[in-house]
């Protein structure tokens, strides 16, 4: 993307993994699956597109989420 657009003016993370619901305890499997989509991806997604988002004149990134039903 840098090669051809040389910027990036938005960047929308939409993925999201719910906690299992209605547990008292979590399992550390479910919750490391919770964190690595949840948090950790977004951190290194943001943190590769920032060069272009930075070279944009009104760069932004939006991360949406939904509530659990």
């Amino acid at each position: 993307m840098n090669e051809r657009h040389g910027k990036l003016d938005i960047l929308v993370g939409n993925a999201g993994v719910a906690v299992p619901p209605r547990r008292s305890h979590i399992e550390l499997k479910p919750w490391n699956d919770v964190m690595a989509v949840n948090v950790s991806a977004n951190f290194q997604l943001i943190r590769c597109m920032e060069p272009l988002l930075k070279k944009s004149d009104a760069g932004r990134a939006v991360f949406v989420t939904s509530p659990r039903q």
